[in-house]
């Protein structure tokens, strides 16, 4: 099996090495018999390349100054975010969308926290992203 990942050249608070991250997954990969071609890319052209959809993975990452799980899984997995492209994947799961609102919307901290939890599962056993750190 090949894939091609691409991969930004620009260190990044989450990522100061996100070249060396690619190298680390290449390798990983290889022992399993996957082929991984590295495409670095620079700035504003991996946004670019990522519309056009025509890559296999991309490397990314993603940070808030708020330590609420809406603000990473909203911009990141929901359907809505397919329109505002910050939602790489390109997955979308209604399902999914239907827990965020109800976690925004509850008043109740355990009600927030089981959607939540919820939500993370269903990640888990569709697995739209693969979480490094």
């Amino acid at each position: 099996m090949q894939l091609n990942l691409l991969v930004p050249t620009a260190s990044q608070s989450y990522n100061p090495s996100p070249l060396k991250t690619a190298e680390l997954i290449q390798a990983d990969l290889a022992q399993v018999g996957i082929r991984l071609t590295i495409i670095p890319v620079e700035g504003g052209f991996q946004e670019a390349r990522l519309t056009a959809v025509n890559h296999d993975m991309t490397l990314s990452g993603w940070s808030t100054d708020s330590n609420d799980p809406d603000s990473f899984f909203r911009p990141l997995l929901s359907c809505a975010a397919i329109g505002s492209q910050t939602n790489y994947a390109r997955w979308c799961d209604p399902e999914f969308d239907a827990l965020l609102h109800k976690a925004l919307f509850s008043q109740q901290l355990a009600s927030r926290i089981d959607a939540y939890h919820d939500a993370q599962q269903m990640l888990a056993q569709q697995l739209p992203v693969l979480p490094l750190a």
